[in-house]
């Protein structure tokens, strides 16, 4: 048996538990937040890099909500979608001495939907700023393998070098997780906001995210 994956296993669900349990304070306060008829709302679309896993592949993210909050309390329902790749190079020289390219490019392609409930810590006239914490469903393909191998004309004799592939999981993936998110937010007309967001996020099939971004709000 190995023992890193089980370790590495441990450690995921006591990310998932710290979430939970977060999530769980959040929504025993919310009884205290006063009503307040005039329910706002804020559609807000952001961008900005996206670090998967333990940071090898980099990437971008597009996000898209909708936000409803009263006093301090905004429940959102978002869409998010992300792009990561890498490149592992990979050159050598045929028989008329041009080197060729045969480099290993991969690509990991999310789209997931959630939703929020978030405190504002911050909240005055034209600033704010939330934490939150979330569940979300994930649809993710890759084109990313478990393990490679490069043999290289050197030991194999042929003209080219040879690349074995193994995979040990499948290529689509559907998942439900966890997500933490603060924003700053910063109106600068009574319906335009402009800010920065940061989260992190881990789902039952091993991906961990960390988002960074900016993000733009109107009021409506």
């Amino acid at each position: 048996m190995n023992y890193n994956k089980l370790v590495l296993i441990d450690s995921r669900k006591q990310y998932m538990r710290k979430i939970f349990v977060f999530f769980m304070i959040l929504t025993s306060l919310s009884p205290y937040a006063q009503s307040d008829n005039n329910l706002k709302r804020v559609g807000v679309f952001s961008s900005g890099a996206s670090f998967l896993s333990n940071g090898d592949l980099k990437g971008f993210y597009i996000n898209s909500s909708i936000q409803k909050s009263f006093n301090k309390w905004v429940y959102s329902g978002n869409i998010t979608t992300s792009i990561h790749d890498k490149e592992y190079n990979v050159f050598y020289q045929d028989n008329a001495g041009q080197t060729r390219d045969a480099s290993i490019r991969n690509t990991v392609v999310g789209v997931q939907v959630g939703a929020l409930l978030s405190r504002n810590l911050i909240l005055r006239e034209k600033e704010s700023f939330l934490l939150g914490i979330g569940i979300l469903v994930r649809y993710q393909t890759s084109s990313l393998y478990d393990r490679y191998f490069i043999l290289y004309p050197s030991v194999t004799g042929l003209n080219n070098p040879v690349l074995l592939l193994d995979n040990f999981q499948s290529m689509r993936s559907l998942a439900i997780g966890g997500i933490i998110r603060m924003e700053y937010k910063y109106a600068f007309t009574p319906t335009w906001n402009l800010g920065g967001e940061v989260s992190f996020q881990i789902d039952t099939k091993s991906n961990i995210l960390f988002n960074r971004g900016l993000c733009l709000g109107y009021t409506f």
